[in-house]
């Protein structure tokens, strides 16, 4: 289970104290010598009908950031580098101005250079390149060919019409039944059926998600991206299939000499247009990167990407492309039936569940609602794909990847007297193995436990600690924000299994034999609340 809460480590069930299982997260398991990374969870994704998705998380090596200047060279419209803004506290650490900077400067964007200030290329400014976080692939993969998104002609025909009408031939030309002059004077936008349709010789061969995004973001990730069109300087653009958002190549975003760029943005590009294809001269984006090739956008390279912070508007992110999968379903658990004995087949065929995962039109009133007839807290709508649950196959899914790391002491550790690992180290009361120290005087380190964990447990320095830390991927967007917390081992429960803690904040994961307390599946689960 993941949870905000602590488990109770003296409890041998109901860990956090709610026989209701709360959790942000959680997998049935009975092993509880470490959580099953790689393995298919269910993921509270904030639904009305929905509640838990499965996804599969998986967990990467938790590593600490290191930063560097954005830019190699950078330097403001006056010619200062980050070096200057940092000695002269022309700006704070936070990305704000600093002590040494004149109100009558105004701010620090006055000073820009290609939308570059201090607090976005320095790292002693707030901004600059986070180094260290694990980093997706660039993979894109081929595929059948799919026509241009939305496309239609200015006669309101489509690729399909084209197609099935005989407009047009599988290698471009004019169809037999094609009798209106060229399909350029029917084009929209400079975008022909020769250009748009797979029929007609055009199309598209490639889809893709696009990792790397900060939580802020990470919905965009959820979408797949498909070739839209051409703009007015030939270069493709991309649109979100059944989302506004668009991707595209603006060659001055300002209209003053702009550098050129590659933009994310929720505003279709004017495809007429030869710069500011937005129609805004401050070059609004949710991501874009510095770049003159108009062939392609260039994943895989260092992108900024607006991550919401008041400070820091823009961060130094390394986006991906992933293979763009449709992604089709499997009921979630072979041989699932409620807890009268019917089965996903039957919940589909008598109505009694929505597509949406409510209640369906075969549904009697009396029997209350689905969840009342759930097994091991699985009801139909989560259960079922007829019934708008189920587990979605061909997003792309993480892969488990720990890695073994340098010993870490056990999270906020302390005995009952609030010595720490560092006292028990340095006052000589531990030996490395987990002996008495030369300098222990108190009896046994079991009587100075707290919740049954002692210093040999929790200290790396005294024969105990944790030797790896990691982040857990593979969230839906409304819990994203767990995955940038890097957890670590902060003790064992009364099986004996560890519990991990987020390093700074309160989430959790543990195993519970038995949450409601009624005999539930053992489970692994993530929560807010400590065990």
């Amino acid at each position: 289970i993941f949870s905000d809460k602590r488990p109770d480590t003296s409890a041998v069930q109901v860990l956090n104290g709610d026989a209701t299982c709360p959790a942000y997260a959680y997998i049935l398991w009975a092993n509880q010598t470490e959580p099953p990374f790689g393995q298919e969870w269910r993921v509270k994704c904030g639904s009305q009908y929905v509640p838990f998705e499965t996804r599969t998380l998986a967990a990467v090596a938790g590593m600490e950031a290191t930063c560097k200047d954005y830019a190699e060279g950078w330097v403001d419209s006056r010619g200062y580098a980050c070096d200057q803004y940092v000695d002269y506290s022309w700006c704070s650490a936070e990305g704000g101005v600093g002590a040494g900077w004149n109100a009558s400067w105004e701010n620090l964007s006055k000073y820009a250079v290609d939308g570059q200030s201090a607090d976005m290329a320095c790292c002693g400014c707030g901004g600059g390149l986070k180094i260290g976080d694990p980093q997706p692939e660039f993979d894109v993969t081929q595929e059948q060919c799919e026509d241009w998104v939305d496309w239609v002609d200015k006669s309101g025909d489509g690729c399909d019409i084209y197609v099935d009408k005989g407009y047009c031939t599988a290698n471009g030309g004019v169809g037999p039944n094609w009798d209106r002059g060229t399909f350029a004077e029917y084009a929209v936008d400079g975008e022909s059926a020769d250009m748009a349709c797979c029929g007609c010789g055009g199309g598209q061969k490639v889809r893709f998600h696009v990792v790397g995004w900060c939580p802020y973001q990470s919905f965009i990730g959820t979408n797949t991206f498909q070739v839209a069109g051409k703009t007015d300087s030939g270069a493709p653009f991309y649109k979100a299939i059944g989302f506004e958002m668009y991707l595209y190549f603006d060659p001055d975003c300002s209209g003053r000499g702009a550098t050129p760029r590659w933009i994310f943005s929720d505003k279709r590009p004017d495809t007429s247009a030869v710069q500011v294809l937005n129609g805004d001269a401050t070059c609004p984006a949710y991501a874009y990167i510095l770049w003159a090739n108009q062939t392609e956008p260039p994943f895989g390279q260092e992108w900024r990407v607006k991550c919401g912070s008041q400070y820091v508007p823009f961060e130094t992110r390394t986006l991906a492309a992933v293979a763009g999968m449709e992604a089709t379903c499997k009921d979630y658990a072979e041989g699932w039936v409620d807890s009268r004995g019917y089965a996903c087949d039957q919940y589909v065929d008598y109505s009694w569940c929505s597509a949406e995962g409510g209640v369906g039109a075969g549904w009697n009133a009396s029997w209350e609602n689905l969840s009342k007839y759930a097994v091991d807290g699985q009801s139909a709508d989560m259960a079922c794909c007829g019934c708008g649950g189920g587990l979605k196959i061909g997003d792309p899914q993480p892969e488990f990847d720990v890695t073994q790391e340098q010993c870490e002491d056990w999270v906020d550790w302390v005995d009952k007297s609030g010595d720490g690992c560092d006292i028990y180290v340095d006052k000589g009361y531990c030996t490395a193995n987990g002996g008495v120290g030369p300098n222990w005087d108190r009896g046994t380190f079991a009587e100075y436990a707290v919740d049954g964990e002692s210093a040999d447990m929790a200290c790396c320095g005294c024969g105990g600690g944790q030797k790896v830390r990691f982040h857990v991927v593979g969230w839906c967007p409304y819990q994203s924000f767990i995955g940038t917390n890097t957890f670590q081992v902060a003790g064992k429960t009364d099986s004996g299994a560890p519990f991990y803690k987020a390093i700074g904040f309160e989430m959790y994961l543990y195993f519970d034999p038995d949450c409601s307390g009624r005999g539930a599946t053992p489970r692994w689960i993530f929560s807010d609340k400590r065990p």
